[in-house]
């Protein structure tokens, strides 16, 4: 998830983005937070990350038997 993520950031410079893995004793996850000064800047950067998100299930899906 790295590398989509740092394309994400390249194409939002006006925000800050941060990815938090967690892992609670049974199950991994990762927080995304987006951060900056305008509202719609902030809504385009959550637009591209939930289609990052989505390719990357796609790709999962893919590769599954």
């Amino acid at each position: 998830m790295g590398a989509p993520l740092t394309e994400v950031q390249k194409k939002n410079p006006e925000t800050s983005i941060g990815s938090y893995p967690k892992f609670d004793g049974k199950n991994f996850s990762t927080d995304i937070v987006i951060r900056g000064r305008d509202a719609a800047i902030i809504a385009a950067a959550e637009a591209d990350v939930i289609s990052m998100i989505e390719a990357i299930g796609r790709l999962r899906e893919e590769k599954q038997p």
